[in-house]
């Protein structure tokens, strides 16, 4: 009886390790727009970041639409909506963020409706 339940035990951890997968999908394509936000922006340790919508335009290529508020030039924390195209390169964690390219960041100032 007990070989049967140690087998058991077995199986099901073998079966649960083998679910956490490296893919990209639309909740990790918002989580790693962020280090790509960062890199665009005066003081990144001062961002605010909130998904509000990720679609995947083709395969593993990704649209992230965030707001975002972040220092400007004079140091005030003003509020932008930041559209980011992305896309996972094929290899290697999904975490890495060496595995995916940037296509394009773009920020929208809502209060004069410029693009940059």
């Amino acid at each position: 009886m007990r070989k049967i339940l140690l087998f058991l035990m077995v199986m099901l951890t073998m079966s649960l390790s083998s679910c956490d997968d490296n893919e990209p999908n639309e909740r990790r394509a918002g989580i790693i727009a962020e280090d790509f936000v960062k890199d665009e922006v005066l003081s990144p340790n001062d961002l605010d970041y909130d998904v509000v919508g990720v679609d995947e335009t083709d395969h593993q290529t990704y649209h992230v639409v965030a707001n975002i508020k972040t220092l400007n030039g004079l140091g005030m924390k003003v509020p932008r909506k930041v559209s980011i195209r992305l896309m996972y390169l094929g290899a290697g964690d999904w975490t890495e963020k060496t595995n995916w390219s940037c296509i394009s960041v773009k920020f929208l100032n809502e209060s004069t409706g410029e693009v940059q």
